[in-house]
């Protein structure tokens, strides 16, 4: 009966969903995870690739290995028969040096030797008795300023799921979260009309500076987008051309500790330690000046991960 059905145009059987119920038990932080969420439609479960596993489902411990595990060197073998379109070595070569040293929307950065799985997906388990990670919260609902407090006078309007920040009438100011974040990670989604001097405020505390990933002009300082600041230069971007000046730009921010790191639209610009400030809001600036009057922040998406000390 199915090979009746698959030869009858638009009546080809669906694959029947993967069942992960089990494994999910211990491992919920996968349920939603790339590479699961791309198997799973497609009828590939844990079990496809990693064995049935009885002894490591029934240890509740979670002391016993699943019957396969892979290690680098082993993961292209292992995709590669069910995606053949990645078996060009030509295009991958090509991809690798297109990305290689910048850091992929999952957080890892690609080497010339990287398997598939640094650039798809983020497939980890977690150690026996570790904290699952935390999931991504949107620090801005796209609606409105919920979750935000004004400092100075400067205009703060959403429209159309962007958040804008301009001058008001002249005046500058920020906007800031109302709730601290020490240890995360932070994306943002964002836009410049130029002339402009801006930027997004991090563990910036209600009495001191903090720290602020800049949005600068190259020309005018001498460093451009993705430059840190916090009294003063602690890294500066001088490469204008990993800048989209007039299109959306994605900046990505880890702070863990001392250890500050930072991505522009992929490409490592700053990788720093520094003792200053530990907490503090989320933030951007509209900064003061005639010359930025017709400047405008936009705002299409920030969300923050806290990170969780394993």
């Amino acid at each position: 009966m199915a090979a009746v059905l698959a030869a009858v145009p638009g009546l080809a059987q669906q694959p029947t969903p993967a069942d992960n119920s089990v494994c999910l038990v211990c491992h919920l932080d996968l349920a939603e995870e790339g590479l699961v969420a791309k198997h799973v439609p497609a009828g590939v479960g844990c079990a496809a690739c990693h064995g049935d596993s009885p002894r490591h489902v029934d240890d509740e411990m979670g002391t016993t290995r699943p019957d396969l595990l892979y290690g680098r060197a082993q993961v292209d073998a292992f995709c590669l028969p069910c995606h053949p379109q990645h078996k060009d070595p030509d295009k991958v070569t090509a991809f690798r040096q297109e990305w290689r040293s910048r850091v992929r929307p999952n957080g890892r950065r690609i080497l010339e030797s990287s398997p598939c799985t640094d650039c798809h997906g983020a497939h980890v388990l977690l150690r026996p008795g570790a904290k699952q990670q935390q999931a991504w919260v949107d620090l801005f609902n796209g609606r409105d300023l919920t979750g935000w407090r004004q400092e100075g006078a400067a205009s703060w309007t959403v429209q159309d799921g962007v958040l804008i920040g301009q001058q008001n009438a002249g005046q500058p100011g920020d906007l800031y979260t109302e709730r601290d974040y020490a240890d995360f990670e932070l994306e943002v989604t964002f836009q410049m009309v130029w002339p402009g001097n801006s930027g997004i405020w991090f563990r910036k505390p209600a009495d001191a500076s903090g720290y602020q990933f800049d949005i600068l002009d190259l020309r005018e300082y001498g460093c451009t987008v993705g430059t840190i600041y916090s009294d003063g230069f602690l890294a500066q971007n001088t490469d204008e051309s990993i800048v989209h000046l007039n299109d959306w730009n994605e900046a990505y921010l880890r702070c863990q500790g001392d250890h500050l790191q930072a991505t522009l639209n992929g490409y490592p610009v700053a990788d720093l330690h520094d003792t200053k400030y530990s907490t503090g809001a989320i933030g951007f600036q509209v900064h003061p000046g005639d010359q930025y009057a017709p400047m405008r922040i936009m705002v299409r998406k920030a969300r923050l991960r806290t990170l969780v000390t394993q």
